[in-house]
Protein backbone atom coordinates (compact mmCIF):
# COMPACT_ATOMS: atom_id res chain seq x y z
CA UNK A 1 0.00 0.00 0.00
CA UNK A 2 1.37 3.44 -0.88
CA UNK A 3 0.64 6.84 0.65
CA UNK A 4 -2.22 7.68 -1.74
CA UNK A 5 -4.04 4.40 -1.02
CA UNK A 6 -3.71 5.02 2.72
CA UNK A 7 -4.88 8.64 2.50
CA UNK A 8 -7.84 7.64 0.35
CA UNK A 9 -8.94 5.18 3.00
CA UNK A 10 -8.62 7.85 5.70
CA UNK A 11 -10.52 10.45 3.68
CA UNK A 12 -13.24 8.03 2.57
CA UNK A 13 -13.81 6.59 6.06
CA UNK A 14 -17.03 7.99 7.49
CA UNK A 15 -16.30 9.80 10.74
CA UNK A 16 -12.74 10.91 9.91
CA UNK A 17 -12.66 14.49 8.71
CA UNK A 18 -9.65 16.66 7.79
CA UNK A 19 -8.81 17.62 11.38
CA UNK A 20 -9.01 14.10 12.77
CA UNK A 21 -7.13 12.73 9.77
CA UNK A 22 -4.37 15.29 10.30
CA UNK A 23 -4.17 14.37 14.00
CA UNK A 24 -3.86 10.68 13.13
CA UNK A 25 -1.00 11.34 10.71
CA UNK A 26 0.77 13.68 13.13
CA UNK A 27 0.53 11.03 15.83
CA UNK A 28 1.45 8.03 13.70
CA UNK A 29 3.63 9.29 10.85
CA UNK A 30 3.37 7.25 7.65
CA UNK A 31 -0.37 6.63 7.07
CA UNK A 32 0.35 3.40 5.18
CA UNK A 33 1.80 1.92 8.39
CA UNK A 34 -1.61 2.24 10.07
CA UNK A 35 -3.11 -0.46 7.91
CA UNK A 36 -0.50 -3.02 8.96
CA UNK A 37 -1.96 -2.86 12.49
CA UNK A 38 -4.81 -4.92 13.87
CA UNK A 39 -7.87 -3.17 15.30
CA UNK A 40 -6.67 -3.15 18.90
CA UNK A 41 -3.23 -1.79 18.00
CA UNK A 42 -4.82 0.81 15.72
CA UNK A 43 -7.04 2.00 18.57
CA UNK A 44 -4.04 2.30 20.88
CA UNK A 45 -1.91 4.10 18.26
CA UNK A 46 -4.53 6.59 17.07
CA UNK A 47 -6.93 6.99 19.97
CA UNK A 48 -9.84 6.09 17.69
CA UNK A 49 -12.91 4.49 19.29
CA UNK A 50 -13.32 0.77 18.43
CA UNK A 51 -16.19 1.20 15.89
CA UNK A 52 -14.21 3.78 13.93
CA UNK A 53 -11.00 1.74 14.01
CA UNK A 54 -12.93 -1.30 12.71
CA UNK A 55 -14.48 0.80 9.95
CA UNK A 56 -11.04 2.05 8.90
CA UNK A 57 -9.76 -1.53 8.57
CA UNK A 58 -12.83 -2.83 6.75
CA UNK A 59 -11.78 -4.58 3.49
CA UNK A 60 -14.79 -2.98 1.79
CA UNK A 61 -13.27 0.44 2.41
CA UNK A 62 -9.98 -0.74 0.89
CA UNK A 63 -11.82 -1.93 -2.22
CA UNK A 64 -13.73 1.35 -2.47
CA UNK A 65 -10.45 3.30 -2.29
CA UNK A 66 -8.96 1.15 -5.06
CA UNK A 67 -12.01 1.74 -7.26
CA UNK A 68 -11.80 5.48 -6.58
CA UNK A 69 -8.17 5.59 -7.62
CA UNK A 70 -8.82 3.63 -10.82
CA UNK A 71 -11.80 5.82 -11.75
CA UNK A 72 -9.82 9.01 -11.13
CA UNK A 73 -7.08 7.75 -13.44
CA UNK A 74 -9.66 6.84 -16.08
CA UNK A 75 -11.13 10.36 -15.96
CA UNK A 76 -7.76 12.12 -16.00
CA UNK A 77 -8.18 13.41 -12.45
CA UNK A 78 -4.96 13.55 -10.42
CA UNK A 79 -4.89 12.59 -6.74
CA UNK A 80 -2.52 15.06 -5.09
CA UNK A 81 -1.68 14.40 -1.43
CA UNK A 82 -0.43 17.02 1.02
CA UNK A 83 3.36 17.03 0.80
CA UNK A 84 3.37 16.38 -2.96
CA UNK A 85 5.27 19.06 -4.96
CA UNK A 86 2.05 19.73 -6.88
CA UNK A 87 0.05 20.48 -3.73
CA UNK A 88 -0.69 24.25 -3.55
CA UNK A 89 1.84 25.66 -1.07
CA UNK A 90 -0.42 28.32 0.47
CA UNK A 91 -3.11 25.71 1.10
CA UNK A 92 -0.60 23.39 2.76
CA UNK A 93 -0.12 25.98 5.51
CA UNK A 94 -3.84 26.48 6.14
CA UNK A 95 -5.38 24.75 9.16
CA UNK A 96 -7.46 21.67 8.39
CA UNK A 97 -6.15 21.57 4.83
CA UNK A 98 -7.31 18.53 2.81
CA UNK A 99 -5.15 15.43 3.16
CA UNK A 100 -5.62 14.80 -0.55
CA UNK A 101 -7.01 16.81 -3.46
CA UNK A 102 -8.82 15.58 -6.54
CA UNK A 103 -7.42 17.79 -9.33
CA UNK A 104 -8.85 18.06 -12.83
CA UNK A 105 -6.36 20.19 -14.76
CA UNK A 106 -3.15 21.71 -13.43
CA UNK A 107 -2.78 22.87 -9.81
CA UNK A 108 -1.99 26.47 -8.97
CA UNK A 109 1.56 27.48 -10.03
CA UNK A 110 3.84 27.63 -6.99
CA UNK A 111 5.43 30.96 -7.93
CA UNK A 112 2.30 33.02 -8.65
CA UNK A 113 -0.05 34.27 -5.91
CA UNK A 114 -3.75 33.72 -6.55
CA UNK A 115 -6.65 35.98 -5.60
CA UNK A 116 -10.09 34.63 -4.73
CA UNK A 117 -13.07 36.49 -6.15
CA UNK A 118 -16.37 35.56 -4.52
CA UNK A 119 -19.88 36.89 -4.01
CA UNK A 120 -23.57 36.25 -4.00
CA UNK A 121 -25.35 33.84 -6.32
CA UNK A 122 -28.00 36.53 -6.89
CA UNK A 123 -25.73 39.22 -8.23
CA UNK A 124 -27.16 42.61 -9.12
CA UNK A 125 -26.24 44.48 -12.30
CA UNK A 126 -23.87 46.57 -10.17
CA UNK A 127 -22.21 43.45 -8.75
CA UNK A 128 -21.82 41.87 -12.17
CA UNK A 129 -20.24 45.03 -13.57
CA UNK A 130 -17.73 45.23 -10.73
CA UNK A 131 -16.86 41.53 -11.03
CA UNK A 132 -16.19 41.85 -14.76
CA UNK A 133 -14.12 45.01 -14.34
CA UNK A 134 -12.03 43.86 -11.38
CA UNK A 135 -11.27 40.39 -12.76
CA UNK A 136 -10.13 41.97 -16.01
CA UNK A 137 -7.87 44.33 -14.07
CA UNK A 138 -6.41 41.48 -11.99
CA UNK A 139 -5.92 39.39 -15.12
CA UNK A 140 -3.71 42.12 -16.54
CA UNK A 141 -1.16 41.05 -13.90
CA UNK A 142 -1.62 37.35 -14.73
CA UNK A 143 -2.93 36.67 -11.22
CA UNK A 144 -4.80 33.34 -11.07
CA UNK A 145 -8.44 33.77 -10.04
CA UNK A 146 -9.91 31.33 -7.50
CA UNK A 147 -13.64 30.93 -6.99
CA UNK A 148 -16.33 28.36 -6.26
CA UNK A 149 -18.04 27.69 -9.64
CA UNK A 150 -21.36 28.84 -8.14
CA UNK A 151 -23.98 30.86 -9.94
CA UNK A 152 -23.62 34.63 -9.84
CA UNK A 153 -20.31 36.31 -8.99
CA UNK A 154 -18.32 33.04 -8.93
CA UNK A 155 -19.33 32.09 -12.45
CA UNK A 156 -18.61 35.59 -13.74
CA UNK A 157 -15.16 35.54 -12.13
CA UNK A 158 -14.27 32.26 -13.87
CA UNK A 159 -15.70 33.39 -17.22
CA UNK A 160 -13.85 36.70 -17.21
CA UNK A 161 -10.57 35.07 -16.20
CA UNK A 162 -10.90 32.68 -19.15
CA UNK A 163 -11.75 35.52 -21.52
CA UNK A 164 -8.74 37.48 -20.31
CA UNK A 165 -6.41 34.49 -20.76
CA UNK A 166 -5.42 34.09 -17.11
CA UNK A 167 -5.59 30.90 -15.04
CA UNK A 168 -8.65 30.21 -12.95
CA UNK A 169 -9.23 27.59 -10.26
CA UNK A 170 -12.69 26.32 -9.29
CA UNK A 171 -13.18 24.68 -5.88
CA UNK A 172 -16.18 22.36 -5.63
CA UNK A 173 -18.58 21.43 -2.86
CA UNK A 174 -19.15 18.09 -4.58
CA UNK A 175 -17.10 15.43 -6.31
CA UNK A 176 -15.70 16.23 -9.75
CA UNK A 177 -17.99 13.63 -11.35
CA UNK A 178 -21.03 15.38 -9.77
CA UNK A 179 -20.41 18.97 -10.90
CA UNK A 180 -22.67 21.57 -9.30
CA UNK A 181 -24.45 23.56 -10.49
CA UNK A 182 -25.05 21.28 -13.49
CA UNK A 183 -25.41 24.20 -15.90
CA UNK A 184 -21.74 25.05 -15.21
CA UNK A 185 -20.46 21.69 -16.46
CA UNK A 186 -19.22 23.17 -19.74
CA UNK A 187 -17.59 26.04 -17.85
CA UNK A 188 -15.84 23.52 -15.58
CA UNK A 189 -14.43 21.76 -18.64
CA UNK A 190 -13.03 25.02 -19.97
CA UNK A 191 -11.54 25.82 -16.55
CA UNK A 192 -9.84 22.40 -16.43
CA UNK A 193 -8.19 23.09 -19.79
CA UNK A 194 -6.89 26.52 -18.70
CA UNK A 195 -6.47 26.01 -14.96
CA UNK A 196 -7.88 23.49 -12.53
CA UNK A 197 -11.07 22.19 -10.92
CA UNK A 198 -10.39 20.98 -7.35
CA UNK A 199 -12.29 19.02 -4.74
CA UNK A 200 -11.47 17.37 -1.43
CA UNK A 201 -14.37 14.95 -1.98
CA UNK A 202 -14.43 11.59 -3.80
CA UNK A 203 -15.52 11.73 -7.42
CA UNK A 204 -19.18 10.82 -7.09
CA UNK A 205 -19.94 12.77 -3.90
CA UNK A 206 -23.23 14.63 -4.31
CA UNK A 207 -23.43 18.33 -3.41
CA UNK A 208 -24.69 18.74 0.16
CA UNK A 209 -25.38 21.96 2.02
CA UNK A 210 -22.71 21.24 4.62
CA UNK A 211 -20.02 20.66 1.96
CA UNK A 212 -19.99 24.29 0.85
CA UNK A 213 -18.90 25.95 4.13
CA UNK A 214 -16.07 23.37 4.27
CA UNK A 215 -15.22 24.09 0.62
CA UNK A 216 -14.91 27.80 1.44
CA UNK A 217 -11.86 27.26 3.69
CA UNK A 218 -10.07 25.81 0.62
CA UNK A 219 -10.94 28.85 -1.52
CA UNK A 220 -9.42 31.07 1.19
CA UNK A 221 -6.45 28.75 1.70
CA UNK A 222 -5.47 28.78 -1.98
CA UNK A 223 -5.36 32.57 -2.12
CA UNK A 224 -3.14 35.38 -0.92
CA UNK A 225 -6.27 37.49 -0.56
CA UNK A 226 -10.05 37.23 -0.96
CA UNK A 227 -12.06 39.85 -2.85
CA UNK A 228 -15.73 40.00 -1.87
CA UNK A 229 -18.22 41.45 -4.37
CA UNK A 230 -21.73 41.48 -2.88
CA UNK A 231 -22.92 39.22 -0.12
CA UNK A 232 -25.44 39.26 2.72
CA UNK A 233 -24.45 39.10 6.37
CA UNK A 234 -25.51 35.43 6.65
CA UNK A 235 -24.07 34.00 3.47
CA UNK A 236 -21.45 31.55 2.29
CA UNK A 237 -19.51 34.54 1.01
CA UNK A 238 -19.08 35.79 4.57
CA UNK A 239 -17.98 32.31 5.68
CA UNK A 240 -15.18 32.42 3.11
CA UNK A 241 -14.18 35.89 4.28
CA UNK A 242 -14.08 34.64 7.87
CA UNK A 243 -11.89 31.67 6.85
CA UNK A 244 -9.58 34.09 5.05
CA UNK A 245 -9.20 36.31 8.12
CA UNK A 246 -8.60 33.27 10.36
CA UNK A 247 -5.90 32.01 7.99
CA UNK A 248 -4.15 35.40 7.94
CA UNK A 249 -5.22 36.19 4.38
CA UNK A 250 -6.11 39.71 3.28
CA UNK A 251 -9.81 40.46 2.87
CA UNK A 252 -10.87 42.98 0.23
CA UNK A 253 -14.42 44.28 -0.23
CA UNK A 254 -16.19 46.31 -2.88
CA UNK A 255 -18.54 48.82 -1.20
CA UNK A 256 -22.19 48.56 -2.13
CA UNK A 257 -25.38 50.62 -1.76
CA UNK A 258 -26.34 50.98 1.91
CA UNK A 259 -29.95 50.01 1.20
CA UNK A 260 -29.09 46.79 -0.66
CA UNK A 261 -29.31 43.42 1.13
CA UNK A 262 -26.60 42.23 -1.28
CA UNK A 263 -24.24 44.82 0.21
CA UNK A 264 -24.99 44.31 3.91
CA UNK A 265 -22.27 41.70 4.48
CA UNK A 266 -19.70 43.51 2.35
CA UNK A 267 -20.27 46.81 4.12
CA UNK A 268 -19.98 45.02 7.46
CA UNK A 269 -16.60 43.63 6.35
CA UNK A 270 -15.47 47.16 5.53
CA UNK A 271 -16.63 48.36 8.95
CA UNK A 272 -14.58 45.56 10.53
CA UNK A 273 -11.35 46.37 8.68
CA UNK A 274 -11.49 44.82 5.20
CA UNK A 275 -9.60 46.75 2.53
CA UNK A 276 -11.95 49.04 0.60
CA UNK A 277 -11.47 48.05 -3.03
CA UNK A 278 -12.36 49.97 -6.15
CA UNK A 279 -9.58 48.74 -8.44
CA UNK A 280 -6.93 46.04 -8.78
CA UNK A 281 -4.39 48.64 -7.64
CA UNK A 282 -6.07 48.68 -4.22
CA UNK A 283 -5.41 44.94 -3.97
CA UNK A 284 -1.83 44.95 -5.25
CA UNK A 285 -0.86 47.83 -2.96
CA UNK A 286 -1.46 45.53 0.04
CA UNK A 287 1.01 42.90 -1.17
CA UNK A 288 4.15 44.61 0.15
CA UNK A 289 7.31 43.51 -1.64
CA UNK A 290 5.26 41.68 -4.27
CA UNK A 291 3.71 44.95 -5.45
CA UNK A 292 6.60 46.24 -7.63
CA UNK A 293 7.18 42.74 -9.04
CA UNK A 294 3.54 42.44 -10.07
CA UNK A 295 3.44 45.98 -11.44
CA UNK A 296 6.45 45.18 -13.63
CA UNK A 297 4.68 42.24 -15.28
CA UNK A 298 1.46 44.09 -16.06
CA UNK A 299 0.27 43.50 -19.58
CA UNK A 300 -2.11 45.68 -21.53
CA UNK A 301 -5.46 43.94 -21.68
CA UNK A 302 -7.83 45.00 -24.39
CA UNK A 303 -11.48 44.17 -24.67
CA UNK A 304 -12.37 42.05 -27.71
CA UNK A 305 -13.02 44.29 -30.72
CA UNK A 306 -16.63 44.96 -31.71
CA UNK A 307 -18.20 45.05 -35.15
CA UNK A 308 -20.02 48.24 -36.19
CA UNK A 309 -23.39 46.56 -35.48
CA UNK A 310 -22.20 45.35 -32.06
CA UNK A 311 -21.04 48.88 -31.24
CA UNK A 312 -24.44 50.25 -32.26
CA UNK A 313 -26.35 47.66 -30.23
CA UNK A 314 -24.21 48.30 -27.15
CA UNK A 315 -24.72 52.04 -27.54
CA UNK A 316 -28.48 51.55 -27.72
CA UNK A 317 -28.65 49.79 -24.35
CA UNK A 318 -29.05 52.27 -21.46
CA UNK A 319 -27.92 51.57 -17.87
CA UNK A 320 -30.18 49.04 -16.18
CA UNK A 321 -32.13 46.10 -17.61
CA UNK A 322 -33.71 46.46 -21.04
CA UNK A 323 -35.54 44.00 -23.28
CA UNK A 324 -33.83 42.99 -26.55
CA UNK A 325 -36.75 44.26 -28.60
CA UNK A 326 -36.43 47.67 -26.93
CA UNK A 327 -32.78 47.82 -27.98
CA UNK A 328 -33.76 46.85 -31.52
CA UNK A 329 -36.48 49.50 -31.56
CA UNK A 330 -33.99 52.15 -30.38
CA UNK A 331 -31.86 51.29 -33.39
CA UNK A 332 -34.84 51.24 -35.73
CA UNK A 333 -34.02 47.69 -36.83
CA UNK A 334 -35.92 44.40 -36.64
CA UNK A 335 -35.09 42.22 -33.64
CA UNK A 336 -33.91 39.39 -35.92
CA UNK A 337 -31.20 41.72 -37.30
CA UNK A 338 -29.67 42.44 -33.90
CA UNK A 339 -29.94 39.09 -32.10
CA UNK A 340 -26.65 37.85 -33.55
CA UNK A 341 -24.92 40.99 -32.29
CA UNK A 342 -26.51 40.53 -28.85
CA UNK A 343 -25.21 36.94 -28.66
CA UNK A 344 -21.73 38.09 -29.74
CA UNK A 345 -21.75 40.81 -27.08
CA UNK A 346 -22.65 38.20 -24.45
CA UNK A 347 -19.74 35.99 -25.53
CA UNK A 348 -17.38 38.96 -25.42
CA UNK A 349 -18.43 39.77 -21.88
CA UNK A 350 -20.08 43.08 -22.72
CA UNK A 351 -23.70 42.08 -22.01
CA UNK A 352 -25.45 39.86 -19.50
CA UNK A 353 -28.79 38.31 -20.40
CA UNK A 354 -31.19 37.20 -17.66
CA UNK A 355 -34.53 35.97 -18.93
CA UNK A 356 -35.78 38.63 -21.32
CA UNK A 357 -33.56 41.42 -20.00
CA UNK A 358 -30.15 42.66 -21.13
CA UNK A 359 -27.66 44.57 -18.98
CA UNK A 360 -24.43 46.25 -20.02
CA UNK A 361 -21.35 44.97 -18.22
CA UNK A 362 -18.68 47.12 -19.84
Amino acid sequence: MDRIDALLRLVMCRGIGPLRGKEIIERCGDPAALFALDARALEARTGLPPPLASRLLDPALARAAQRERAEAARRGVALVPAGDPRYPPLLAHAPAHPLILWVWGEPVPRDVPAVAVIGTRRASAYGRRQAVRLVRELAAYDLPIVSGLARGIDGIAHEEALRAGTRTIAVLGSGIARLYPPEHAALAGRIARAGAVLSELPLFTAPRAYHFPRRNRIIAGLSIGVLVIEGGTRSGTMITARHAAEQGRLVFAVPGPVDSCNASGVNALLRDGAVLTTSAEDILAEFGDLYPLLKARRRVSALPPLSPLEEAVLGAIPPGPVAPDAAAAALGRPLADVMGAITALELKGRLHRSGNALERLA
